[in-house]
């Protein structure tokens, strides 16, 4: 029962300085969070480019193109490990290129 009592404290100060922290800031940390926070909102893919840009549907050509890059990444490796199961030595004749 001791060990429950200890684990609790120990979580419930860890939250309460968590907290206290998060209304606070930490000093040294303040400039660092802002730039970083303004760089992944104007250089991320998403509704956040619209939000910093103020261009009318820039977020929305940005999804659709992250989108097509998955898209052809995921169909090209499905498409390889569909075919090595049904011939698992089916890329060993593109060991002439290196590969």
């Amino acid at each position: 029962m001791d060990d429950v009592l200890t684990s609790m404290a120990v979580f419930w100060a860890l939250m309460l300085l968590t907290y206290f922290l998060m209304q606070n800031g930490l000093s040294i940390f303040n400039d660092v969070a802002k730039s970083m926070g303004m760089f992944m909102l104007e250089k991320a893919l998403g509704p956040g480019i619209d939000l910093v840009e103020g261009r009318p549907g820039s977020a929305s050509k940005a999804w659709i193109m992250q989108g097509l890059l998955w898209l052809l990444a995921a169909s090209t490796l499905t498409f390889e490990g569909l075919w090595m199961m049904h011939d698992p030595l089916a890329l060993h004749s593109l060991s002439a290129w290196g590969y």
